[in-house]
């Protein structure tokens, strides 16, 4: 004997549930996604930051091995081809044997500044 079943009530959600469920959806994530973008950036700022006072560090100890500390009014470029294009860096002096590093990140932002002692030879 066979029985036919018959199933009661609904099952599923209407197209118009859904489309009210989609519409809150996206109105939710339109926040998130302009925090996400700004998140991305601050890491992009951080990495050159970070970059930028490395280099400072560098130029330091290159100018504490060398025989003669150099300054510059106007910003160079490194002489390190992966730099060279986007970075460049000023030596000012400020005393007697300190000196102070700026590293400027394409030409007009600045970076990094580091202040330090070189002896004299």
């Amino acid at each position: 004997m066979r029985k036919n079943f018959y199933w009661s009530g609904n099952f599923g959600f209407s197209l118009i549930e859904v489309m009210v469920g989609l519409v809150i959806l996206t109105i939710a994530f339109i926040p998130l996604t302009g925090l996400i973008t700004a998140h991305y950036k601050q890491i992009a700022d951080a990495g050159i930051k970070i970059t930028a006072l490395d280099l400072a560090q560098r130029k330091m100890e290159e100018l504490k091995s060398a025989k003669k500390v150099v300054t510059n009014d106007e910003p160079e470029p490194f002489s390190d081809d992966e730099f060279k294009d986007r970075y460049q860096y000023k030596v000012i002096k400020i005393e007697s044997n300190t000196y102070k590093i700026e590293i400027y990140y394409q030409q007009d932002k600045l970076m990094a500044s580091l202040i330090g002692e070189i002896p004299t030879q």
